[in-house]
């Protein structure tokens, strides 16, 4: 099981909740403020934290990591992309979740600022169940966003993207981080098979973020 510190998401901060861990873990002597995270991941807190602002937040402050991308990344930004998407593989009321919670203009400067870095590692093929035990095996510190309706909920696919930071695993199951007010809490269990189901959320990357424990 990875030892981990654990903080509280105050609301729709659950990206900047486990970015929060992850560098406490790796910079033990700093203490980042949500507001400062919001600030170098360009995140209005009303609104959703997409991966590559993430990813930007870590390249800001020099962080060793690894995303992992799909071909075509570029088009996450496009709403026409995104909404085809949404339209295609969620049920719900996606669309206007979609538009109410996505900014756009600081995803498309995101993606812009983090492509072509050595980070931010294009990948054609899928990550598997095994790939995220290797890297859970190191030590070091596996960020993941799943369909959240999907993973705790169990329900039809509706559009609900969510981060959780994965610690441990067992035959069956694996253990995180999740930082939502209603479920949070360290190493809670939950199914494979469920999460693997939840995990291929994006067409444009692979779910996964790698914090180094080395930097």
């Amino acid at each position: 099981m990875i030892k981990l510190p654990f903080y509280h998401n105050p609301g729709r901060h659950c990206g900047q909740a486990v970015m929060k861990i992850a560098l406490k873990a790796i910079m033990p002597e700093k203490d980042f403020s949500y507001e400062e995270l919001d600030k170098i991941t360009m995140h209005d807190p009303k609104e959703w934290t997409s991966p590559p602002q993430l990813a930007l937040g870590f390249i800001k402050l020099g962080v060793n990591f690894e995303y992992y991308i799909k071909p075509g990344f570029e088009k996450v930004s496009i709403p026409n992309y995104a909404r085809d998407y949404a339209a295609k593989n969620f049920k719900g009321n996606y669309m206007n979740t979609l538009f109410k919670r996505v900014n756009f203009k600081p995803l498309e400067e995101s993606v812009a600022l983090i492509s072509g870095d050595k980070r931010v590692i294009e990948r054609e093929q899928d990550l598997t169940i095994k790939d995220l035990e290797k890297v859970i095996d190191n030590e070091n510190i596996p960020i993941c966003w799943v369909n959240y309706s999907l993973f705790i909920h169990d329900k039809e696919p509706n559009l609900s993207g969510h981060f959780l930071i994965m610690t441990g695993y067992d035959k069956d199951s694996f253990f995180y981080i999740n930082t939502d007010n209603e479920f949070d809490g360290e190493n809670v269990k939950g199914s494979k098979e469920t999460f693997n189901k939840a995990w291929n959320l994006c067409f444009f990357d692979h779910g996964l973020m790698v914090v180094n424990r080395k930097q």
